[in-house]
């Protein structure tokens, strides 16, 4: 995927699939919030994690981030509970910003949970 198509075609959704059954386990999305910012967001069945696939998801569409896109820079919020997925974005080269209150709202049960802000920037 070009420049041009992730520019035009916002958001831009990746299917995490599992390799022996090619059947999709998870999501990946990518947005471009204006011509140079991104943000990305993931999510994997229960059953996958612990595997290194989120890492090696988000590895590559940060490596496509970094190699053939615009983007200088990409944030995300992380459940601040989720340790695991912390360490996932700290694994693919994003830095932790700052604590954010009540960030993330769960649509299930109208709750807001606190979360860690992400960014990734751009080097050079």
């Amino acid at each position: 995927m070009g420049r041009d198509q992730l520019e035009r075609e916002q958001p831009f959704r990746l299917d995490i699939i599992e390799r022996r059954t090619t059947r999709p386990i998870g999501l990946l999305f990518l947005f471009v919030r204006k011509d140079d910012e991104g943000e990305i967001h993931y999510g994997l069945g229960p059953a996958f994690w612990g595997h290194g696939l989120a890492t090696e998801a988000g590895s590559a569409i940060m490596r496509w981030v970094a190699e053939q896109s615009n983007l200088c820079e990409v944030r995300t919020i992380c459940a601040a509970d989720h340790h695991a997925s912390c360490r996932v974005l700290e694994k693919i080269g994003f830095v932790r910003s700052h604590f954010m209150e009540g960030a993330l709202p769960m649509k299930a049960t109208g709750i807001r949970i606190d979360g860690w802000s992400y960014i990734w920037k751009r080097k050079g």
